[in-house]
C-alpha cells in the first residue's frame, strides 16, 4: 500500500522552502547562496538527504535556466542574479525514504521577484503561458491510476505541438 500521506507530507516541504526563500531571491545573490539558504531551511524541516545523485537543491539563473544539467553533475556556481533576470529551483528531498520533486521558476523585475508576469517581453508572456497551460493540462491529467511514463508522453507531445 502506498503512503500517499507521507508523500504529500515531503512536497509540501519543499512547496514551503521555496515559499520561504522567495525572500531571498534578490538581485546580487548568488547561485551558491540560493542554494545554502535553501539546504538550511529544508533542514529546519528535518530533510539534509536527497535521492537525486547528491543535488538536494539545484539552482539556474539567467541562460542556464535554458540548460537541463544533471544532478550528476550540478555543482553552484558564483554567478548572481541580475536585476532583470529569470531563476529556476528544483529541489529532490528524501524525507525518510519518501521522494519529492519540486521545481519553481521566479521571474526577477527590478531586483526583486514579479509574481505579475506584466512584462514588454513577449517571450517571457508566452513561456509563462505556456507553464500556466501546462499545469492545468497536469490537474487535469493526472490521477492516481496514472503512471509516469503515461505523464511524460503525454506532456511531451503537448510541448512539441506548443
Amino acid at each position: 500500500m502506498i503512503n500517499i500521506d507521507s508523500y504529500a507530507k515531503v512536497q509540501s516541504i519543499a512547496k514551503n522552502t521555496l515559499n520561504e526563500l522567495s525572500n531571498l531571491i534578490i538581485s546580487g545573490i548568488s547561485e551558491n547562496e540560493l542554494v545554502n539558504n535553501c539546504k538550511s531551511i529544508l533542514k529546519n524541516y528535518g530533510i539534509d538527504k536527497t535521492w537525486y545523485y547528491d543535488a538536494l537543491v539545484m539552482v539556474s539563473i539567467g541562460e542556464k535556466t535554458r540548460q537541463s544539467i544533471s544532478g550528476r553533475k550540478y555543482i553552484p556556481s558564483t554567478d548572481r542574479v541580475k536585476e532583470q533576470d529569470f531563476v529556476t529551483i528544483v529541489l529532490s528531498p528524501d524525507l525518510y525514504g519518501y521522494w519529492g520533486a519540486f521545481a519553481q521558476g521566479f521571474l526577477i523585475v527590478n531586483g526583486k521577484i514579479d509574481k505579475s508576469y506584466n512584462v514588454k517581453n513577449p517571450l517571457v508572456r508566452e513561456g509563462h503561458q505556456l507553464e500556466n497551460r501546462l499545469h492545468h493540462e497536469l490537474l487535469t491529467y493526472a490521477t492516481p491510476l496514472i503512471t509516469f511514463e503515461d505523464i511524460y508522453i503525454y506532456f511531451n507531445k503537448l510541448i512539441k505541438e506548443a
